[in-house]
């Protein structure tokens, strides 16, 4: 499975602010290039705390003419499933198909009750007590998803990437600071040792709105 993850950031890496409020961080140029991601993509993953920040069903918003506009399958991860589907634009969308992965030790009646709204598969979690990013790929295979997009936030991709489970990243870097040490960023959890680090090859570069760049690199898997 050929796993990619895009995000815009602003120049410090952040993804939010410290409320966690939803800003719009990027341009009409961005938005475009997001969906060209999304077409490419079977699945699109996204946490919990995207899923409350956002609350938009994950559809193609701007295809180009002549392409055809079926969302990917919607997925969320969210290891306890404390959120309020009912009040959220994201369950209430028609058009989409909708996974939510959680924990094990998930309450049943928070499980039938999100099931009313989604499909819920139940997992193991990680030792870092996150849900297991290699049992999701399992189950995702197991669906016929061969491409899966990340779309965060930062705890999501750091899990996947911990892993090395990404294979490509899209980046819009955008030009405003957000600050704040506990914003979150593209990358949170506990964070890579340097014996860890991963490397990344920049593979295209492209200006959109004044200041603001797009990025795509590949995993280096040179030796």
């Amino acid at each position: 499975m050929k796993i990619s993850l895009n995000n815009a950031i602003s120049l410090d890496g952040k993804i939010s602010t410290v409320e966690r409020k939803k800003i719009r961080l990027s341009s009409q140029n961005d938005r475009e290039l997001m969906s060209q991601y999304r077409l490419q993509a079977d699945a699109v993953l996204v946490g919990r705390g995207t899923l409350e920040i956002d609350d938009s069903p994950i559809l193609i918003y701007y295809p180009k003419p002549g392409q055809e506009s079926k969302p990917p399958l919607n997925v969320v991860v969210s290891r306890s499933l404390n959120f309020q589907p009912e009040k959220l634009k994201f369950f209430q969308e028609s058009s989409t198909k909708k996974l939510v992965f959680t924990s094990i030790h998930t309450p049943q009646e928070r499980v039938a009750h999100v099931q009313q709204y989604a499909q819920v598969m139940q997992i193991e979690e990680s030792k870092k007590g996150v849900l297991n990013p290699l049992q999701i790929i399992d189950e995702l295979r197991k669906l016929g998803v061969n491409s899966l997009l990340l779309e965060g936030g930062g705890t999501l991709n750091a899990s996947f990437l911990e892993e090395g489970l990404v294979d490509e990243i899209h980046l819009t870097l955008c030009p405003l600071i957000v600050g704040g040490g506990k914003a979150p960023t593209f990358f949170d959890g506990e964070g890579l040792s340097a014996e860890q680090l991963q490397h990344f090859t920049l593979t295209s570069m492209e200006e959109g709105a004044p200041g603001e760049f797009f990025f795509t690199y590949q995993k280096d898997t040179s030796p």
